[in-house]
């Protein structure tokens, strides 16, 4: 910028009062000095400023512009990406649509296939029930709807029963099962209402009580006890077993080589000769050595007896049994180590079985089955004569 010209100011206004217009020209004068001379540092300052701000507005740009270029650059590579992943979900969704349309295919032929088996089912149901209807009816025709036709049903129901009980308690010696059985030919027989079967339900009352009177034993398990004792006898600890080797030597000589021929000789006879004749007073019985056949023989005779013991329970012959497990006690003491706690246990456990009480002889259930054969015998006969 250029500044004014003094001259050319006070040429226009010379017009006017020439004092006032002469003082005013020298106080514009003066001050024009002074702006023309600061004018160009701040001129020069505001561009230095100016053009910073536009270098880094250029460098913004610039930036900007390059990032811009770089977005595009790479867009190709994201789209190619997106279109690929794109394609995978395409497949995928293809892959699960023809999985669903196979799985309702296979629920359809399953529900189909159900449908079949539940007509099938509704007709055998269906078949079933006329079975049933048809057995009714012939179970009707059996039994009868008349009371002579019933009682004879359940008179032969009360003979079966009876006859039950018989071989329970003669054959196999469970009183328990008797029991049972003489109780439900006692029902049948009540259901009947014949009083000429009071004879035989007054026997078999009887009957009925002396079994019940008997004490009930658990067989099974007792067998079982004495079936692992005999399993566990060759595990049982010898009370003097053999030794595994043997030393010689005489009683009284030292084994000490040292000494002279002489000594050793006077030593040796010296103990023979006192080792001839031993006198001893001894309350314990002297321990037998037995070889490993007598062993093998007193294992096998130990377990025999439990077996038999074992059997003899099973028959129903007490007193055998009593005997048997008698003789297994005795033969613990003489030839097992009873310091052994598996022949402590073996001895707590005999004597335990030893302790329970045992039924004696079982008693006659054979009369109210003669009683209702003979009443049955007599209806029989009697209908024949009629």
């Amino acid at each position: 910028m250029t500044p004014p010209d003094p001259q050319s100011d006070s040429e226009n206004h010379s017009a006017g009062t020439p004092v006032a217009t002469s003082a005013k020209a020298e106080q514009a004068n003066t001050g024009q000095t002074k702006a023309g001379q600061s004018s160009p540092a701040s001129s020069s300052g505001g561009l230095a400023v100016a053009a910073t701000v536009l270098a880094l507005a250029a460098l913004i740009a610039a930036a900007y512009g390059l990032w811009q270029l770089q977005g595009l650059q790479s867009l190709p590579a994201k789209l190619q990406s997106d279109v690929g992943r794109v394609e995978r979900l395409r497949s995928d969704v293809e892959r699960v649509q023809d999985s669903l349309s196979a799985q309702t295919q296979a629920n359809a032929a399953a529900l189909a296939d159900m449908q079949v088996a539940l007509a099938e089912a509704v007709a055998a149901t269906a078949d079933a029930d006329m079975q049933i209807d048809a057995l009714g009816k012939r179970v009707t025709e059996f039994t009868g709807d008349d009371a002579a036709r019933r009682n004879s049903f359940l008179r032969s129901e009360a003979l079966y029963y009876l006859r039950i009980a018989n071989a329970r308690v003669l054959l196999a010696h469970d009183p328990s099962t008797g029991a049972s059985a003489l109780q439900l030919a006692d029902e049948k027989l009540l259901e009947t209402g014949d009083p000429a079967l009071t004879p035989v339900r007054a026997k078999l009352s009887e009957e009925l009580i002396a079994l019940r009177a008997i004490p009930q034993v658990d067989v099974p398990g007792i067998s079982f006890r004495l079936q692992s004792l005999a399993a566990q006898v060759s595990d049982w600890p010898l009370s003097n077993p053999v030794p595994e080797s043997f030393k010689a030597g005489l009683p009284g000589v030292a084994d000490d080589p040292g000494g002279d021929a002489w000594s050793r000789l006077k030593d040796t006879v010296t103990s023979v000769f006192r080792s001839i004749v031993s006198i001893r007073e001894s309350d314990v019985a002297p321990d037998v050595q037995l070889s490993a056949a007598q062993q093998a023989l007193v294992i096998e005779s130990v377990r025999a007896e439990l077996q038999l013991a074992r059997l003899t329970l099973i028959s129903g012959n007490t007193q055998m049994y009593a005997q048997s497990l008698q003789r297994v006690v005795a033969q613990i003491p003489l030839y097992f180590d009873q310091q052994s706690s598996a022949v402590q246990a073996a001895l707590t456990t005999l004597n335990e079985l030893q302790t329970i009480e045992m039924p004696g002889e079982l008693p006659d259930v054979s009369g109210s089955l003669q009683l209702l054969l003979a009443a049955e015998n007599q209806s029989v006969g009697g209908g024949t004569q009629q």
